[in-house]
């Protein structure tokens, strides 16, 4: 489904319902999320990749038809760009772990990047968001690693000085550079072998290199907890010269095939399944949704922003996620005390829990690790006491309701108490008993014991 959508004027937009309905189940609003998305230029066969991902994420097989590739993320051949914005999977697969931990695997596919439609601004965005918001990112290259193909990621290592700077942690997770149609593999292997000596050879430092390009590669590296390679042959002529090839395993190389099986099972491992982390905390799907809007948000004007405003807005969905966990702790031992399965507590009572239960969830919410503390922290610590104060309002209502339906209830019974106070009274004195006796039949005080009793349960009953 789409997430992120052109909305004609070189911006984009959020599709925050489709996000939602992804996201915010209640399946998976609490669950820990791996994000892999896959960026890089048009027309480089990034949605044909994720079908195969996808297509061994849920049967954990390889495809052999093309039938197992078609029900996926859409793609097409030719010269022009298929995929515009931002899609996700609309069907995140739930994957057990090793220590019997359940995490949420989510596939992105992004527009791809350097079309001839497309303003920096555009490219800038989508890459942005693919690399801000993933925790596994495959970075899809033509040929050959290239001196621009790094210089593209500039920004995000400013960025990743500004976070290593105040956090002293790794902004991003793993980074895979994926390289397609390998011509040299006399002099680096296809697979990730030759990928990796590649991919050395491309990152070394000496003092040859002209000094911007050796801060890149320094800060490149310290900015990602692990940075990978793997080499890709060409899948063969008949897939890039045929109109109607419609991805048939027949009609591609044997021998691309053979590497796309070892691509997916190294992706697939569980070490490299990297759950998403911001800050050193893994962060859920609840988390991500409003990574997504604030990111969004700082991407939607014409500019394209700082590394500082980046770092900024990555702080305040920070805060935002260190609020609702918080919320969520008061919400949950409050409960205990008076929730809908719970009695009525006296008000001085009920005020002597929330103080109690206020002052833990404040040190939970400063226990979570966070960025831009100096920023953002007081204004956000003031926030959250707003609002366990508004949940505090209305907590106290439905507790009044329940006083009432209490009292209510104690009304028929305390007549009945009444009559029968009365009654023993009236037998327990001689006078009043001799004096009833002589108004009175004793039939006649049954019945009336009778229908009193009667209107006793009447009103109960109604």
């Amino acid at each position: 489904v789409q997430i992120v959508s052109s909305t004609g004027k070189h911006t984009f937009s959020l599709n925050h319902r489709a996000l939602m309905k992804i996201l915010l189940t209640k399946e998976l609003k609490n669950v820990h999320v791996v994000l892999i998305s896959v960026a890089g230029a048009f027309r480089g066969g990034k949605s044909f990749l994720l079908n195969f991902i996808l297509h061994y994420l849920i049967t954990n097989e390889i495809a052999t038809s093309c039938s197992d590739t078609s029900d996926g993320f859409a793609w097409s051949v030719g010269s022009n760009r298929h995929t515009t914005g931002i899609w996700l999977w609309n069907k995140p697969i739930m994957y057990k772990l090793s220590n019997g931990q359940q995490i949420a695997i989510l596939l992105m596919d992004t527009q791809g990047v350097f079309d001839s439609k497309s303003i920096i601004k555009e490219c800038a965005t989508i890459f942005a968001l693919s690399t801000l918001l993933s925790s596994v990112q495959i970075y899809n290259l033509p040929g050959n690693i290239q001196d621009d193909d790094l210089q593209f990621l500039q920004v995000f290592t400013e960025y990743g000085r500004l976070a290593l700077k105040e956090t002293n942690q790794t902004p991003f997770q793993t980074l895979h550079i994926l390289v397609r149609d390998w011509s040299y593999p006399y002099e680096y292997a296809y697979g990730k072998d030759g990928g990796q000596k590649l991919l050395e050879d491309c990152m070394k430092v000496n003092r040859n290199l002209a000094e911007e390009k050796k801060q890149l590669r320094i800060h490149l590296q310290s900015c990602y907890e692990k940075i990978t390679c793997f080499l890709l042959p060409h899948p063969g002529f008949k897939v890039a010269t045929d109109p109607k090839f419609r991805g048939e395993l027949s009609d591609i190389e044997p021998e691309f095939v053979n590497y796309v099986q070892e691509l997916l099972k190294y992706l697939i491992d569980e070490e490299n399944l990297t759950p998403k982390k911001v800050n050193g905390r893994l962060i859920t799907c609840r988390d991500l949704f409003h990574y997504f809007k604030v990111f969004m948000d700082i991407y939607a004007d014409d500019q394209i922003p700082s590394p500082k405003t980046i770092f900024l807005a990555t702080a305040e969905a920070n805060h935002i996620s260190a609020v609702m966990t918080a919320r969520d702790y008061y919400n949950k031992e409050i409960e205990k005390i008076c929730g809908p399965t719970r009695s009525y507590v006296s008000p001085d009572a009920l005020l002597k829990e929330h103080r109690r239960i206020v002052e833990s969830a404040i040190q939970c919410y400063k226990k979570i690790p966070k960025i831009g503390e100096q920023e953002l922290g007081h204004s956000y610590l003031n926030n959250l006491k707003d609002q366990l104060q508004k949940e505090l309002k209305m907590i106290m209502k439905r507790n009044e309701v329940k006083g009432r339906r209490l009292l209510t209830s104690f009304q028929p019974m305390t007549i009945l108490f009444i009559i029968i106070f009365v009654i023993i009274a009236v037998q327990a004195t001689g006078i009043i008993r001799l004096l009833l006796h002589h108004i009175f039949s004793s039939e006649s005080l049954l019945i009336i014991i009778f229908v009193l009793v009667l209107v006793f349960v009447l009103k109960s009953s109604g």
